[in-house]
């Protein structure tokens, strides 16, 4: 018999300041929600282009 055991150890991510998001999509179906997130997005980073899948 073999076993196998798989350890994840944790680990910083490097630190990516610059990269900006350029086209975002979203999967969500209530129209109230998207209006939301876009608003939230765009306070963010009007350039930010949001693609909502319902």
């Amino acid at each position: 018999m073999m076993t196998f055991e798989e350890v994840w150890q944790e680990k910083t991510l490097p630190n990516h300041g610059s990269v900006k998001i350029k086209t975002l999509v979203c999967f969500l179906s209530n129209a109230d929600h998207q209006n939301k997130a876009a608003e939230t997005i765009q306070a963010l980073d009007p350039q930010t282009r949001i693609l909502f899948i319902s």
